[in-house]
């Protein structure tokens, strides 16, 4: 494992794929050479779909305050957790093209909206969105775990010793639209105005993984329902399973530094329709 965490460290020559905008003169030094991405095709659409495998392996999962000794009660306490199976996880949000094209519907938004994350989206929508995948590719596509979410935002099987706040750097700006940096501009009534909004996919950089906005842009729907945590050892949790508030991780652009830690949670009733809140799938099996 220390191995492993001195090469993800050391790997400052890599460049980021080709969609990541950098934020200065360094070179992204992520995803890992060697990670394992398959581009998902859906028959009769012109979708395509990057998915990233996360081999199994253990993490520590939420915060005891070392971070920035600010975190919460329910980041506590920080405890071992147990990924016991591989599993691919998509590589941005569900974008707003993706989603459509599985449910055969039409953009709620004009076209320049393609690329931005899906939102305002029940749990109930989501699994109707996965039961159409699920049938298109013949496989069993979820939303993935708290557990499983954490573990990839943290760079799982490649960086399981490498601690940064935020999805793939202690510096916010490269990696996640949040408070401080989703200002848009434009004319409205013949007055510039400012106004915070969430952005394309991908346009930040990516984590170990070539995972992009596992921070900030907007906060993601896991399976997992919402409990505190316990101090004891877990193997694959699955949350509250009698819950029907559901763990929701990775903030958005409204959120400023601290609250957009990698260890920061929030809950969600389950059939909640938020402007910032998206979605991943995952998979437990080959693609």
């Amino acid at each position: 494992m220390a191995a492993l965490a001195a090469l993800v460290m050391a790997l400052l020559g890599v460049a980021c794929e080709e969609n990541t905008v950098t934020t200065s003169s360094e070179v992204c030094p992520y995803p890992v050479e060697g990670v394992e991405k398959v581009g998902l095709e859906i028959q009769g659409t012109d979708v395509v779909i990057d998915m990233v495998l996360v081999k199994a392996g253990s993490f520590i999962m939420g915060s005891d305050g070392d971070d920035t000794l600010l975190a919460r009660p329910n980041e506590r306490p920080a405890h071992r957790v147990n990924i016991n199976k591989d599993f691919y996880i998509s590589a941005t949000p569900i974008t707003q093209k993706q989603y459509h094209a599985i449910m055969g519907t039409r953009y709620l938004m004009d076209q320049d909206s393609a690329d931005y994350p899906m939102v305002n989206l029940s749990m109930g929508q989501i699994a109707d969105f996965i039961v159409l995948l699920n049938e298109a590719r013949h496989q069993s596509f979820t939303v993935p775990t708290e557990a499983q979410w954490e573990y990839a935002a943290r760079g799982g099987h490649v960086a399981p010793e490498v601690q940064t706040l935020y999805a793939g750097s202690n510096d916010l700006d490269k990696v996640a639209w949040y408070y401080g940096n989703s200002w848009i501009e434009y004319k409205k009534d013949g007055l510039l105005t400012q106004e915070r909004r969430m952005h394309p996919v991908a346009q930040k950089w990516p984590n170990a993984l070539g995972l992009y906005d596992m921070t900030g842009n907007v906060w993601e729907w896991t399976s997992s329902g919402y409990m505190m945590y316990i101090e004891d050892e877990e193997d694959d949790p699955a949350g509250d399973t009698e819950n029907e508030s559901m763990a929701v991780r990775g903030a958005s652009y409204m959120q400023n530094i601290n609250r957009s830690r990698i260890a920061v949670r929030t809950e969600r009733h389950k059939d909640d329709r938020d402007p910032t809140v998206g979605f991943r799938i995952a998979l437990v099996s080959s693609i």
